[in-house]
């Protein structure tokens, strides 16, 4: 929603920054907050003693985040960094706010408290867009105005969260702090630090060697190129935050009433379908969300695409590794693709330039999600078609090579999407009756409650 007046009043190489930045500030998130948020969400989902668990998780995050301060703090006083200096400041704060509110976002996935969370959400959303209004649009700033509308948005969803359910009130350090807990936190979450280092290499790293190939502007390009993948990624998150805690809850290792091969299926054919049809109106979509200066970046989009559907499904099969409290699977299926990446990288934009790295993403999620879905055999029996699915795969690569060609035919593409919609027409039957159904519950109790009314 942001990108038209990101793409209007930033150049390339000034987005490049920012979106740098932005990078960095995700790689320090579970370094040094040890993954806390994710592992107060899951021991707080089966136990009783979540306030311990928050108040634990709390107190390892607060000391990981002194030792970013000392490190930084030192970092400025090298003569080589004095260039970077000015960024500091604003990867400290980005930390604190994102830590906050991935805290508060996870315990109340674990509580139940879904419905303030997409309030949450939405508020920061809000806040965000007039923050940029006012200080990109009205008052010049640049980078400075991106991260203020930033944090404002973070702070004000914090604010809300925390006014709602009171998720601080109840935590005393001294009284809950607890060794036993403590160690079954890092117990789980260490290994999840190095999942999320591999993960942000396969979807951040890239942007670094493009920078180093290509120069800051060509990196402002690729990071905009992300922005349209990023419309799957939201279908990916929806899914993600109830399926997380679904796979806890259902996990049977026989996979007995089929609800992980059924959920896969429907999720699998639901994010096909949805890559398709934005692959298809890619053109159309840059021309509306990019300026002139970042039009190019269409190029770069349906590989990315296809990374981000082989990055959604190598997470769905993470959920079932959570379940387990394996996340050694996780971390070690997610490193293997992280070194295909870097060599990838290396390779492919000497050769071939930006359009190299996405290249690189793609391939690296689908090694990812090959070494999952075939880790995960230890632990479920899933009954799922991949006949189809590695059909209809096939059918969204040939897709890619059209929509990357000039003329984009898209004849071939409309009659790709076609053919996918055949190749799942009963998943696509089930899903609308059960829409159908659902509205017409919610219509049905609107009018028994309009009748009592009367």
């Amino acid at each position: 929603m942001l990108v038209p007046l990101y793409t209007s009043y930033l150049n390339t190489a000034e987005y490049g920054v920012i979106d740098l930045v932005a990078t960095t500030i995700n790689i320090l998130i579970p370094i040094f907050s040890l993954n806390m948020p994710e592992g107060i969400m899951r021991f707080t989902i089966e136990d009783n003693k979540g306030k311990k668990y928050l108040s634990n998780g709390i107190i390892i995050s607060i000391k990981g985040t002194a030792f970013l301060l000392s490190l930084l703090f030192i970092a400025s006083m090298v003569p080589s960094l004095c260039n970077y200096r000015r960024y500091f400041i604003w990867m400290f704060i980005g930390f604190i706010m994102n830590v906050l509110y991935s805290v508060c976002q996870n315990y109340l996935r674990a509580t139940d408290g879904i419905s303030i969370m997409v309030v949450a959400s939405l508020l920061n959303t809000a806040v965000m867009l007039i923050a940029d209004i006012l200080f990109i649009v009205v008052i010049g700033m640049k980078f400075e105005g991106y991260y203020i509308a930033l944090f404002l948005g973070l702070f004000v969803s914090i604010i809300y969260m925390q006014s709602r359910v009171h998720i601080f009130n109840e935590i005393h350090f001294r009284e809950l702090y607890d060794k036993t807990i403590c160690k079954s936190l890092l117990a789980y979450c260490v290994p999840t630090v190095f999942t999320g280092l591999a993960w942000w290499i396969n979807s951040s790293l890239d942007k670094y060697f493009v920078t180093g190939f290509c120069g800051i502007s060509d990196n402002g390009i690729y990071s905009v190129a992300y922005k349209i993948p990023t419309i799957l990624g939201v279908f990916q998150t929806i899914f993600t935050q109830a399926w997380s805690i679904s796979a806890i809850v259902e996990f049977d290792k026989n996979d007995k009433d089929g609800f992980f091969g059924n959920t896969y299926e429907m999720y699998n054919s639901c994010m096909v379908l949805v890559t398709s049809i934005i692959m298809l109106f890619n053109v159309l979509l840059s021309k509306i969300l990019y300026s002139k200066n970042f039009f190019e970046a269409w190029h770069y989009v349906p590989s990315l695409l296809f990374a981000t559907l082989f990055s959604a499904l190598a997470g769905y099969m993470g959920g079932i590794f959570s379940a387990v409290k394996d996340t050694k699977t996780c971390a070690y299926s997610t490193f293997i693709s992280a070194g295909v990446n870097i060599i990838l990288n290396i390779i492919l934009i000497k050769k071939l330039g930006i359009i190299g790295a996405a290249y690189a993403t793609l391939v690296a999620y689908v090694v990812s999600w090959i070494i999952r879905v075939l880790a995960s055999r230890r632990y479920i029996k899933m009954r799922v078609s991949w006949c189809k699915s590695i059909l209809s795969y096939a059918l969204l690569f040939m897709q890619l090579i059209c929509a990357n060609t000039v003329s984009h035919h898209y004849g071939i593409q409309v009659l790709i999407i076609v053919l996918i919609v055949l190749i799942y027409i009963g998943n696509y039957n089930k899903i609308v009756k059960a829409a159908i159904k659902y509205i017409y519950s919610i219509y049905k109790n609107k009018k028994k409650g309009r009748q009592r009314y009367l």
